[in-house]
């Protein structure tokens, strides 16, 4: 469920929190609406969030920004969500000590690892609608493949002066 949450919040976090009544609806009926979701209303997920990244590095009192690999979420979802279906008899599964240590081992494999990089920064995207449109040029570009990352941190840095002057 809390994988579930995490790809909920990819889904507002990701459509600068304009996430329709009628969408968030579609998603709460049927597990792979949600998945389709992301990839239909953030179809450039990825480069968001890197250049999110990007624009952090910028303002140092910014909590770490944590990136989420939506496939790999979705994979850990399908794997843990075995436990919250009937899986056959009570002593095949949940009485068998070994079916037991099995699961534990199996569901602690994948939820430390999430909850370690969920306890050491923050979810977040720098919507487009949010940024200035100095840094909105220069997302567009880097969207479009116009230049690469390195490009848009130093166009950001030459900026930075201009944007601090312009908007302090």
């Amino acid at each position: 469920m809390a994988i579930e949450y995490l790809l909920f919040e990819i889904l507002v976090i990701g459509t600068g929190a304009n996430l329709t009544l009628e969408e968030y609806t579609k998603c709460l009926k049927d597990r792979s609406k949600l998945e389709k979701a992301i990839g239909r209303l953030i179809p450039d997920y990825e480069s968001i969030q890197n250049f999110s990244s990007l624009l952090i590095e910028f303002e140092p009192s910014l909590p770490k920004h944590l990136k989420w690999d939506v496939k790999e979420l979705k994979k850990s979802w399908g794997i843990l969500s075995e436990y919250l279906h009937w899986l056959g008899a009570s002593n095949l599964t949940a009485e068998d000590l070994a079916w037991c240590q099995s699961a534990y081992q199996r569901v602690e494999e994948i939820l430390f690892p999430l909850w370690g990089k969920l306890s050491s920064g923050q979810s977040m995207t720098m919507h487009p609608d949010n940024m200035t449109q100095e840094v909105r040029d220069v997302w567009r570009d880097y969207k479009a493949g116009k230049i690469d990352i390195s490009s848009a941190r130093v166009r950001l840095q030459i900026l930075k002066p201009v944007l601090n002057a312009k908007y302090s």
